[in-house]
């Protein structure tokens, strides 16, 4: 039977106070009133007499008492577990909070509950922890299901904001829908949310249709949303409302903003994305129209407040097709690449964690078959290198 956070604080205290449990194993908020004054005071050297003065006699012998009547378990086991049924209190209370709003009829912030509850099964507290409990390793990739990309980038992140950039007609919607039926395909169990500022929801169906070959099981795990009115804040919100969810996108930036487009707004919208990646625990894929664009390879100063996304995105994408470019190919072999019929490119500029296979020759770009009736090739691709000699 799983024991209460007093009844856990109460043992742990009373093995502490019999040299059963370290101190340096535990942490005084970690500990219900009033064991976390008398953690306090042990870690200070107070004498006994001054802790009973200071919790009180009956919670000391209850302490003692609790320790005396286990069996068995380790002292570690005894720390994991008061470290648990904290933090499942801590986040009871929190939650309690946005309860008490919804029988309220008041509206609420559903990705911070979503950010608590990730927290809670990864048994992971809210406040400050001590780096020994935390255990070490960078994000980790996870597969989009597209195979050509998988292969050269390794996937997205874990947790992390992608911006994927390009003009119209270069491929950037038909990159959407293949990333979205790929996921699908690859995480048999998870959501992707589309969020459609541009084209009506059907637009995409019929994109779909046409170009992947999905069942109607994977297509009921695409879900939509083609409101083209609302917020960064809304659309996280209401993400995190979604069970299973894997893969956020958002095509596309420009629409997220109601006013004048200024350097506040957008730093705002990114800095959302980052912090809802965060709190939704998956990637958002934020698709973005290119600004200051003529012709040639796009780069990261095309992306509208590039110090902004450069400097809070994970990994930074640009979508290219030399066939809609009027690029003048027979000058400056640097400002190109190679314009094979049927052939677009997903340029990748940035990658947070690095890049895997291609880390003596990144960024660059992968040259994968593309076809505006057929879309992108599932996995036939060639990496192009454009480091800087």
């Amino acid at each position: 039977m799983a024991l209460t956070w007093l009844e856990n604080s109460e043992i742990a205290f009373g093995l502490i106070l019999n040299g059963k449990l370290s101190l340096t194993t535990v942490r005084p908020e970690q500990f219900h009133i009033p064991y976390n004054d008398g953690v306090k005071l042990l870690k200070d050297g107070v004498a006994k007499e001054d802790i009973i003065s200071a919790i009180g006699l009956d919670a000391y012998q209850a302490a003692v008492e609790a320790a005396n009547t286990i069996n068995g378990a380790s002292n570690l086991s005894w720390a994991e577990m008061l470290e648990k049924s904290f933090i499942y209190y801590d986040a009871g209370a929190r939650l309690e909070k946005f309860s008490k709003k919804l029988q309220k009829g008041e509206d609420i912030d559903w990705s911070e509950i979503t950010y608590i509850a990730n927290k809670a099964q990864t048994n992971i507290s809210s406040g400050y922890i001590p780096m020994t409990k935390i255990e070490g390793g960078e994000v980790s990739f996870i597969k989009t299901g597209w195979q050509v990309f998988d292969e050269h980038i390794g996937g997205f992140p874990e947790v992390g904001l992608v911006i994927i950039g390009g003009n119209a007609g270069s491929g950037k919607t038909y990159s959407m829908t293949k990333l979205a039926a790929s996921f699908v395909k690859m995480h048999p169990t998870k959501k992707v949310a589309l969020n459609e500022l541009e084209q009506e929801a059907k637009e995409i169906r019929a994109r779909i249709n046409e170009t992947e070959n999905i069942s109607e099981e994977e297509l009921e795990r695409i879900i939509i949303d083609d409101n083209p009115t609302r917020t960064i804040e809304q659309i996280i919100s209401k993400c995190a409302t979604i069970e299973n969810l894997g893969l956020v996108m958002i095509d596309y930036v420009d629409y997220l903003v109601h006013g004048e487009t200024t350097e506040p707004v957008m730093s705002g919208i990114y800095r959302t994305a980052v912090l809802g990646s965060k709190q939704l625990h998956c990637p958002i894929v934020l698709y973005a129209q290119l600004t200051g664009y003529e012709s040639g390879i796009p780069k990261p100063r095309h992306i509208r407040w590039t110090r902004l996304a450069h400097g809070l995105t994970w990994m930074l994408c640009m979508v290219y097709n030399p066939a809609t470019d009027e690029h003048d190919f027979s000058t400056n072999e640097d400002e190109y690449l190679p314009a094979t019929p049927n052939t677009a490119y997903m340029i990748v500029w940035k990658v947070k964690g690095g890049f895997r296979k291609h880390l003596e020759d990144s960024p660059g770009a992968i040259a994968i078959p593309f076809r505006g009736d057929k879309g992108w090739h599932n996995t036939k691709g060639r990496w192009f290198s454009l480091k800087k000699s």
